[in-house]
């Protein structure tokens, strides 16, 4: 079982190495910002691994193989994202810690469009937050 302690491991394939490669930040870049969206997501070790085929990824040993036509890094971020709504183990009991003065963001889906909306937390009383909302 995955928990918030453990770590993702990310195995490459050889011919997948250049995506950590600091000319080439769209996958960690990707990392990050999937990491920002979803804080639950643990940290993820990328590491090579020669038994592996050359476009062929392993996420904590589950194995794929990418198409090397399409773009890389968009399919490996894609794994990840399925991987974690797959393992709902990893956000079950994960607690929230809200302070005054904090900033949260929201995502929601309406008429199959997605809005964001940020808001302050002006104060924590009993089991209500109050919130400011962030005016674009």
């Amino acid at each position: 079982m995955i928990g918030m302690k453990d770590k993702f491991v990310l195995e490459l394939g050889y011919e997948l190495l250049s995506l950590v490669d600091r000319d080439h930040p769209e996958l960690l870049d990707g990392i990050l910002n999937l990491r920002k969206q979803k804080p639950y997501i643990p940290k993820i070790r990328i590491m090579d691994n020669i038994t592996l085929e050359p476009f062929e990824i392993s996420l904590n040993k589950e194995r794929s193989i990418l198409n090397k036509e399409e773009n890389l890094a968009s399919q490996i971020l894609t794994i990840i994202e399925n991987f974690v709504e797959k393992h709902s183990e990893i956000w079950e009991g994960m607690e929230l810690v809200v302070k005054p003065g904090k900033m949260l963001t929201f995502r929601f889906l309406q008429d199959d469009e997605e809005y964001k909306v940020r808001a302050k937390v002006i104060g924590i009383f009993n089991d209500t937050i109050d919130l400011e909302l962030e005016k674009n």
